[in-house]
């Protein structure tokens, strides 16, 4: 299984567990996450592996889950991102349409969100 889900609340955990996505791994992700959000479930949480490449179908199915969550009025958010995956997904300016957490509590809290200053030149 390329990722599992917790339900804690009105909060739905999707916990990444493959180190690499293949299209038809993003397909899949795409289409449970796009359920939810039409099953009226407004928060997604997406959990990333540490170990996690990252590519362009993962940014492709990224954007396209944001488009289905502002459609619905629901709320996506990422958290256990690797310092690395942090510097990509801020240099393709993702941050304007993603909220990026260091771990699972603070995007469950919705607190101690990952702002630009926390990067380090490299």
């Amino acid at each position: 299984m390329i990722f599992t889900v917790k339900k804690v609340k009105n909060t739905n955990i999707v916990c990444i567990h493959t180190k690499k996505f293949s299209e038809a791994e993003c397909l899949q992700v795409y289409r449970f996450i796009s359920r939810q959000v039409r099953l009226k479930n407004r928060y997604i949480m997406l959990k990333l592996n540490q170990n996690l490449i990252l590519n362009n179908f993962f940014v492709e199915m990224l954007l396209s889950i944001r488009r289905i969550c502002d459609k619905n009025n629901a709320e996506i958010s990422l958290c256990d991102i690797t310092p690395d995956n942090l510097c990509i997904l801020y240099l393709l300016k993702l941050d304007k349409f993603f909220e990026f957490y260091e771990n699972e509590y603070d995007a469950f809290m919705r607190e101690n969100r990952f702002v630009k200053r926390y990067l380090r030149a490299v």
